[in-house]
Formats: structure tokens, sequence, C-alpha cells
């Protein structure tokens, strides 16, 4: 049910340990425990939950701070000189921002360009077809263009693997 909790399965048999990861279990350690091999991979699964507790941005709405975190953003989109947040909170507008200046703000938070104009957190991608993003919790697609499909790809891929 949290996402944020790192499991790993301390078994002495190898074929239950491989059902871990049917509950996104982060790692398993097979019996008899040494310290040494405890320790490298307590240090791994806390690494791991740190990177999922990830950080937090502040926008200026209407004059206003919202504190957001980059977890509860599903994309964001420019239109004109405003950048439009899509979050599980709701939709916020900040105006006289860049979306080069959002992608490099979340470039090392799992974010990606699937077009000029719309950057993604590639946690919430439910698919990637070949011209179009399917995101949790939206019924529309975003185009993916040409110009960016490979990149996106290539890191929707990296993000996968790394999780």
């Amino acid at each position: 049910m949290d996402k944020n909790i790192g499991i790993v399965f301390v078994t002495n048999m190898m074929q239950y340990a491989i059902k871990g990861y049917e509950v996104d279990a982060l790692d398993f350690i097979v019996k008899p425990l040494k310290y040494y091999q405890f320790s490298v991979k307590l240090a791994r699964v806390i690494e791991k939950v740190r990177k999922r507790e990830g950080r937090e941005i502040v926008l200026t709405v209407s004059k206003e701070k919202i504190r957001l975190s980059v977890s509860e953003i599903y994309y964001v989109m420019v239109d004109k000189h405003t950048l439009v947040y899509h979050t599980s909170r709701g939709t916020f507008e900040e105006k006289g921002s860049s979306m080069s200046e959002c992608a490099a703000t979340l470039a090392d938070c799992g974010f990606a360009l699937c077009n000029s104009g719309c950057l993604v957190n590639l946690e919430h991608v439910t698919s990637v077809n070949k011209g179009t993003v399917s995101i949790s919790k939206f019924p529309e697609e975003l185009a993916l263009s040409r110009g960016k499909k490979n990149e996106f790809t290539e890191k929707f891929m990296t993000y996968m693997r790394n999780r």
C-alpha cells in the first residue's frame, strides 16, 4: 500500500525469494545471513527509499507560494508563457517560467520531455505507444514527437530498470 516502504525478503529457499518481486520488493537475501551482505543490501534499500521520498518544489500561483512534492506531478505543459502543472491535487498554473527552466529543475527527478512543450513524470507513465504517452489517472494521451521519441523511450526504460 505504501510505495515508500523498502521490502527485502530473507529466506532460505531461492524459489520463494523470486516471488518477492511480485510485491515490488527491492531485494532478497538467501540464508545463512552474513553481516557484510546484509549491510550492503540495507545501504542500497535506504538509498532507494530516500530517492523515492523525493524532492519538493515551490510554485508561485497567483502570488501564492505552493509547496508541491515532485511525486505528485503527473506532467507539466507549457501554454504561451505559463506552465500548467497537472498533479494529484489538481492543476496549477505558474506564469513567467519556461519549460527549459522546469526541465532543468526536474532533470534528476525522473522527468523527461515527450515533446517540446510537455514534461512527463516517468513514475506515472503507464504506456509508450507509437506517437503517444499514457499517464495514470488521465484519459487523454500526450503526444510523443518523433524528435523526442528515442530519448524519451531510453529515459523511460532506464527509469524502469532503476526503480
